[in-house]
């Protein structure tokens, strides 16, 4: 909400003459906005809330006269686009938050306060507008936050001040992504008569048969309230398909390929109505056959039109921006066979439509866009929660959720919406895309078990675990690789470049490290890994002797395509230990920084790879920062920091929103245009590699029972911070002085025991004399040594002369 603090940094009104100044203007004053408009021109008022913020819009009515039926609040996260007819949604794909950016209202009682009954995620920006002939004031303008982690449990700061804020910075990207249990309301409101939708995409039906159908008959009762309503056919499940919208106020029906009114205009015709156009029921009836629809109402035909964009899909129900309507009969029937029948009335038809609100706490995609659960954003933002702020409840209801949307055949679903409980039973369809995410929600698995300790977990994801990977076994060649032969598997993170089959690198190496990371997961859950531990071995031969390429000196894109490398599968064959012999670590990450590396980050392929774009991924990215420290590349790690997250972080940058976006441009710009999402959990991964790697705080054993602190100090002068473990907190700090000796202290919880390293590279020596390193005060020799949770570690070092 505005506050005396939170002053806009932004005032507009239309210009004007001295003579009529005070027709149309826009002021504020000791927390109230008074707007007034002469209805030719708009009074537009800007708050600027400084960085991301999820919440329910609201405003308390002082005063207001005249005409004040046209008031409207835009929302945004960025500048750039909250003056525009739409700001930066419409957001369709779920009913995690409302669907349209740009909500208007009809306001005109005085002392009354509105609170718009759904969400909006991922707001930087809300724009007043006036456009009647009227004058408003108001005050308490803004946003009543949603439920929100807010606080970090862990710690990290450095003497590099920009570092320290990409820490935060991702502390705040997965705060913002992490939607607690029961907070997202409900999308549609059940009433005697049927269910009210206002303002929101239709959301497709979720039955695994109506997401195949081709042909049906879609038949339903509606009583527009507002302006109209709206519904889909042939809906995937994101609801892209074919809406048809009915406005009432201009006699006009309306088919668009997309998810809203906002999408691609297909076809439109007027219609005759008799007597009042709302407040009455219609019976409304579309036939589908593939390409034909045909949409009746009240047993006309009104509109017949042929597309070739859908071919398959569900359907749905909605409200166009501003419009409402009660629907109920609704009955959907194919070849005779009744596909759905509902009065709309019951609790059941929310879960039905997955328009209820969310039963777990969720990590989801991001603040404003995609509030969806995916497998693979789930390794990146596991292991920022663990390392931040802590709440490993999410972590463990994102993988059940995850976890249970498995097909017969082992591998999962790769995005499921969060308004639904886990599934009881397999999914008896073997079709599915992103497969990478399959193998990533395995490392995941493994990461939460690792830091949690929770074996009860370990032994509940087991058998999703290896019926997954036991499929993949089943796709393995007799040279031991792993081959994806249905290219619809074969989508990737970045959907907008060609899908790959075959032996494909970044297929292998996804598999390799989800077998090194779920491994120590299934062995504390009692299975026997020995099959498992052999396949990994295998497996990281067969890579190494047949996806090397000599002529880059790193691993090709597959087998097939040997020109170009991979920014994620070279990451990944870093993290998997699959270098060997003269094929380092260290010399993969250096080919990766010859080949990748430029002004904003990393190229996701290099130059030579042809048929991919440039965008770069700060997602591939966070592989790739974690393969720098493990190959021991500081160059890399702090191009990546330096030139990637931090400006990301900067107040001053014209797409601030305090968070990390979701893909950035080769000029540092959003990667993905107008729809780039600025708060996007995937992009987090340097909160979890600081900590990690930088202060060098790692689980060793599930729980933290036995851990390690191994520090890599890339330069810095001293680093301090804590990881929260579930016994309690691991707390390091290490310093050089002016004279490169190393001072450190760390503490651990009582019943835990580790082992702290100096930090890596130690600092060059000021004298050539003798470094003696003392802990607790006695001298010690080596560069590592053994540390008791509960007891005190406190490391310094001397000269003495060397002679």
């Amino acid at each position: 909400m505005l506050k005396s603090s939170w002053l806009p940094l932004l005032l507009l009104f239309c210009p004007g003459s001295q003579a009529n100044e005070n027709l149309v203007f826009a002021r504020q004053e000791n927390g109230i906005i008074h707007l007034r408009s002469d209805g030719s021109r708009p009074a537009q008022f800007v708050i600027d809330h400084g960085h991301d913020v999820n919440g329910f819009t609201t405003y308390h009515v002082l005063n207001a006269s005249g005409d004040t039926s046209d008031f409207s609040i835009a929302h945004s996260e960025t500048r750039a686009l909250l003056n525009d007819d739409q700001s930066d949604g419409p957001i369709a794909m779920a009913a995690a938050q409302q669907t349209y950016r740009v909500q208007h209202y009809n306001t005109s009682a005085v002392n009354t306060t509105h609170t718009s009954r759904l969400l909006q995620g991922g707001v930087r920006w809300q724009l007043l507008t006036l456009s009647s002939p009227g004058d408003l004031m108001l005050s308490n303008v803004g946003l009543i936050p949603s439920p929100r982690i807010s606080n970090s449990q862990g710690v990290f700061e450095c003497s590099n001040a920009n570092w320290t804020n990409i820490w935060n910075t991702g502390a705040a990207t997965i705060a913002g992504s992490m939607i607690a249990a029961e907070s997202i309301p409900e999308f549609w409101q059940l009433q005697t008569e049927g269910a009210h939708i206002e303002s929101a995409a239709p959301q497709p039906y979720t039955g695994l048969q109506a997401q195949a159908l081709t042909s049906y008959e879609m038949n339903f009762t509606v009583k527009p309230v507002v302006g109209g309503f709206s519904f889909k056919v042939l809906s995937d499940t994101l609801g892209e398909g074919i809406y048809i919208w009915v406005d009432l106020s201009k006699r006009t029906i309306s088919a668009f390929d997309g998810s809203t009114e906002a999408g691609n205009l297909l076809t439109n015709a007027f219609f005759n109505g008799t007597g009042d156009a709302l407040d009455r029921w219609y019976r409304v009836s579309a036939s589908v056959d593939l390409s034909k629809i045909d949409v009746s109402i009240d047993d006309t035909l009104i509109l017949s039109f042929s597309q070739t964009s859908k071919f398959y899909g569900s359907f749905g129900l909605g409200a166009a921006n501003g419009q409402s309507a009660l629907f109920t009969n609704l009955s959907v029937t194919s070849a005779g066979a009744t596909i759905y029948s509902s009065t709309l009335t019951s609790q059941s038809v929310l879960e039905d439509f997955l328009v209820g609100t969310n039963p777990l706490n969720m990590i989801v995609d991001g603040a404003r866009r995609d509030r969806i659960a995916y497998a693979g954003d789930l390794d990146i933002a596991a292991r920022t929660v663990a390392t931040s702020n802590f709440q490993l409840e999410y972590i463990n209801n994102t993988i059940q959720l995850l976890a249970s949307n498995q097909m017969t055949a082992g591998f999962f679903v790769p995005t499921v919406k969060i308004q639904q409980s886990p599934r009881q039973e397999l999914i008896n369809i073997n079709q599915t895309g992103l497969i990478a995410y399959s193998f990533s929600l395995l490392s995941a698995m493994g990461e939460y078990v690792l830091i949690s300790g929770n074996i009860a977990a370990a032994k509940a994801y087991a058998p999703a675990a290896t019926r997954m990977l036991d499929w993949a076994a089943s796709q393995r060649l007799s040279n031991g690789l792993f081959n994806l032969s249905d290219a619809g598997f074969g989508g990737d993170w970045n959907y907008y470049d060609p899908a790959r089959s075959g032996v494909v690198t970044k297929f292998n190496v996804v598999y390799a490290l989800a077998l090194q990371e779920v491994i120590p997961m299934l062995a504390v859950a009692g299975i026997n890994t020995t099959r498992y531990q052999e396949t990994l071995e295998d497996l990281r031969v067969s890579i190494n002797a047949h996806l090397y390429s000599n002529t880059s000196n790193a691993y090709m894109i597959s087998s097939s395509q040997t020109q170009g490398i991979a920014q994620d599968a070279n990451a990944m064959a870093i993290l998997a230990d699959i270098p060997q012999g003269t094929h380092t670590k260290l010399n993969i990450s250096r080919a990766m920084a010859a080949q990748l590396l430029v002004n904003h980050g990393a190229l996701p392929f290099s130059n030579s790879t042809p048929g991919v774009s440039k965008i770069i991924s700060p997602f591939a990215s966070s592989y790739h920062l974690r393969a720098a420290f493990a190959a021991q590349d500081p160059p890399s790690a702090k191009h990546l920091l330096d030139n990637l997250w931090t400006p990301m972080t900067l107040q001053t940058a014209a797409n601030y929103s305090g968070c990390f976006w979701e893909a950035v441009s080769l000029d540092g710009k959003p990667g993905l245009g107008d729809g780039t999402s600025l708060c996007h959990a995937w992009s987090s991964g340097p909160t979890a590699e600081l900590t990690r790697n930088v202060l060098g705080i790692q689980a060793v054993t599930p729980g933290f029972r036995e851990w390690r602190v191994v520090p890599q100090s890339l330069g810095l002068e001293w680093a301090r911070g804590s990881q929260p473990t579930p016994s309690g907190y691991i707390t390091v700090e290490w310093r050089y002085d002016e004279q490169g000796l190393v001072s450190m202290d760390v503490s651990a919880p009582p019943g835990t025991r580790g082992s702290v390293s100096l930090p890596w590279p130690m600092e060059p020596l000021t004298k050539n004399s003798t470094v003696v390193t003392l802990v607790n005060g006695r001298v010690v020799q080596g560069h590592e040594f053994e540390a008791v949770g509960g007891g005190q570690f406190q490391l310094t070092q001397y000269y003495t002369d060397s002679a």
